[in-house]
């Protein structure tokens, strides 16, 4: 950042606060989204396009500089916008709100600027209650070097700020159910938080990894039409070495969560239980039992 003079006037968009004795208020007063193209689970990352809207109160120079040229209009302060959970960012960049105005006055002497952040943003994923799991996508950003005793971010409580155009977003897998803002401190910084809550659609999986774990459960119990013990331990092998080929299958169709999801323990559960069977019946071939055991 850089000034001119002890009252903060710059020609960078990221300018000094006025000297004053009050805390300095940025209002949210929209945050546009119209593109989530991209959700790595694999990589915890998210790809997106968001226009945030925001306005703070104008200073008399302000006004009298803005009525003189609003084109060339820069104002004593501008909020250098920063978003922490950046990744990769391809534009970050103030956007002119009307022809070539980048700040513009409007009502109530309120300075609008318009910022317009195009990367990828850092997501801490959760999927250990795959495929029911609702992915819960933050958008925060706040302002260089000011704490909040210098500088604070208000959301208005009475309407709804935040907007996603579904016509160019659709991230195959998933549907958008919420979305909500809200500020909060993170090490005296004010912060904006905007969550963008995205729920998995459960049946493909069922197709894909369920009913297939399902059917081999249902072939295990074939054994009982058996009368020899070494063709139900054959029928058993069968099955365990076809939900180890299933478990190879959920490690490339299933995101890895840190923790075991509902297939993974499915599918661990069914394995053990035919080593267990496999077990009790090979007790039996010193016997020659033909019984065929409780599976």
């Amino acid at each position: 950042m850089t000034s001119e003079d002890s009252k903060g006037k710059s020609s960078y968009y990221g300018t000094v606060l006025p000297q004053t004795n009050k805390c300095n208020e940025i209002q949210v007063e929209c945050v546009y989204i119209p593109v989530i193209s991209h959700m790595d689970i694999t990589n915890n990352t998210v790809e997106l396009k968001v226009d945030v809207d925001l306005s703070w109160a104008a200073t008399l120079e302000d006004v009298k500089k803005y009525n003189a040229d609003p084109i060339e209009f820069i104002p004593e302060f501008a909020p250098n916008i920063v978003f922490p959970n950046c990744f990769r960012v391809d534009t970050d960049e103030l956007i002119p709100l009307q022809a070539n105005v980048r700040y513009q006055i409007r009502e109530g002497s309120r300075i609008f600027i318009r910022h317009r952040f195009i990367g990828t943003l850092s997501v801490a994923y959760d999927v250990s209650s795959f495929p029911f799991d609702v992915q819960n996508i933050p958008i925060v950003f706040c302002v260089s070097f000011y704490d909040k005793d210098q500088l604070i971010f208000k959301v208005p409580a009475d309407k709804n700020i935040v907007w996603v155009t579904k016509r160019y977003t659709n991230i195959p897998g998933f549907e958008f159910v919420r979305t909500l803002s809200d500020t909060i401190e993170i090490e005296t910084f004010s912060h904006v938080v905007t969550i963008v809550q995205a729920k998995r659609t459960p049946g493909p999986y069922f197709f894909r990894i369920g009913l297939p774990l399902w059917s081999l459960n249902a072939a295990t119990f074939s054994m009982y039409a058996l009368s020899s013990i070494e063709e139900v331990i054959n029928v058993l092998i069968t099955v365990m070495l076809a939900f180890v080929g299933m478990v190879y299958v959920l490690s490339t169709l299933v995101p890895l969560a840190g923790k075991k999801t509902l297939f993974d323990a499915y599918a661990m559960v069914s394995m053990i239980l035919c080593v267990i069977a496999m077990f009790m019946s090979s007790l039996q071939l010193p016997f020659g039992y033909e019984k065929v055991p409780l599976y």
